[in-house]
């Protein structure tokens, strides 16, 4: 901060319209005339002129009285808060901390004045008044000329930044691309599953329904080999049957009788007895034993298995794949 003990000739130019040079967007009645910053904490004496509070103290103690450092008039000890002011000065320095960041509001902190330079002995950028006397004897440049140094400079890396700018749009260009065609590819790869599982299925039902009608083919094959026995041996009973009945006759109706029916008896006993048909059930064995097993080899019979798949999203646009990936084709 400026020295606070001021001469009387000095305050001429602190009241003193704004120069070319001043900030346009600064009004000159929110500043201190003590400290030439924008109030903090305004209070107004009997004259109404209107000074920080603690610059006011600060200046009172080295000044001895309690003078307006304006007028000089003498002040009673009671001051006022301005709160008008307060209210004016704290919405003109929060809109100078929260405007726009280009060089037309770009403004020293110390003295509120539009930065225009470049000191290069300190490289920093300075105002007018900060050239006063803080930079005499430094070399001073008009601000435009380091910020088109340093812009050279920086080209390379701003035509990477661009390029690589430029990539990321390419890349989310590509994935927007990637939703429709993911659902394309969901479609038509879904489509193929379905249709190999239904040729899957289609063998399976042919081979239940074959193997099922093996199995019915069988019972009916037996079935009709076993009625042919139980005739054959109905037959033969009823044959025994009439050979005992006469064997057991008496009198002439045994005698008339015996000799026809020991021929007969001789005759069917002369056979060997009668056994179950061998294999007269069903094979069960045959047809469940490994039958997973047995369907699997069939299937794998009817399949082909390719040692390469083709990937068609690395394909070239002009080369046609098979269904199965397996087989290219050029137009």
């Amino acid at each position: 901060m400026r020295s606070l003990r001021l001469e009387r000739n000095d305050l001429s130019h602190l009241t003193s319209t704004p120069s070319e040079d001043d900030d346009p967007h600064m009004n000159q009645n929110l500043l201190n005339l003590v400290c030439t910053e924008i109030f903090k904490d305004p209070v107004s004496l009997g004259c109404h002129h209107s000074f920080c509070s603690s610059c006011l103290q600060d200046f009172w103690a080295q000044a001895e009285n309690q003078n307006c450092p304006v007028c000089e008039m003498i002040s009673s000890k009671d001051i006022v808060i301005n709160f008008a002011m307060k209210v004016l000065a704290e919405t003109y320095a929060g809109r100078q901390r929260s405007g726009p960041s280009d060089e037309a509001q770009v403004v020293c902190t110390e003295h509120l004045k539009d930065i225009k330079w470049f000191c290069k002995d300190e490289q920093r950028a300075v105002c007018h008044v900060c050239e006063f006397p803080h930079h005499q004897g430094h070399t001073l440049v008009r601000l435009e000329e380091p910020v088109q140094e340093l812009k050279q400079q920086l080209r390379p890396d701003l035509t990477a930044l661009q390029a690589r700018r430029r990539r990321h749009q390419e890349l989310e260009e590509t994935y927007e691309a990637m939703v429709p065609h993911l659902k394309g590819q969901r479609v038509k790869t879904e489509r193929l599953i379905r249709a190999e599982f239904e040729q899957l299925h289609r063998f399976l039902r042919e081979e239940e329904e074959a193997r099922v009608e093996a199995l019915r083919e069988e019972e009916e094959l037996k079935r009709k080999r076993i009625l042919l026995e139980r005739k054959t041996l109905q037959e033969q009973i009823h044959s025994l049957s009439a050979i005992e009945a006469d064997l057991q006759k008496d009198g002439l109706s045994f005698l008339s009788a015996s000799t026809r029916s020991r021929t007969s008896a001789r005759a069917l006993l002369s056979g060997s007895d009668p056994q179950l048909l061998p294999g007269a059930l069903l094979d069960e064995a045959k047809h469940l034993g490994n039958l997973a097993h047995r369907v699997w080899e069939k299937m794998g019979q009817r399949t082909t298995f390719s040692p390469v798949t083709l990937d068609p999203n690395t394909a070239a646009r002009r080369l046609s794949l098979s269904d199965d990936w397996a087989l290219v084709e050029y137009p």
